[in-house]
């Protein structure tokens, strides 16, 4: 989903405040839909949003991936928990959020 389309159907937004390390191992702040966490891979820098539909954990794993970067990296736009952690360095997940106006 492009920004645009995404801006048609959020009604409001909000910014990453605070950031926390997590554990190569697992987090469960990571398990939680809604989790988003910020690494990188090389010198590319990315960030992923867990979501499940049935507020489940361990939910799909949407990344900021390009389809032009993704040729060049281990995971693409849908990515798993392992995939991050197995190939993602400084990972990082959000722990509080500013209101956009």
């Amino acid at each position: 989903m492009t920004w645009p389309d995404l801006a048609t159907r959020v009604r409001a937004f909000e910014i990453a405040a605070d950031w926390a390390q997590v554990a190569p191992q697992g987090d469960h702040r990571s398990l939680e839909s809604g989790a988003v966490v910020r690494f990188t891979i090389g010198t590319h820098y990315l960030a992923a949003l867990n979501i499940d539909t049935y507020g489940q954990a361990q939910g799909d794993w949407y990344t900021t991936v390009t389809g032009h970067t993704a040729a060049s990296l281990p995971l693409g736009d849908l990515a798993d928990w392992s995939e991050i952690a197995d190939h993602g360095t400084h990972v990082q997940i959000a722990t509080a959020w500013r209101r956009l106006p």
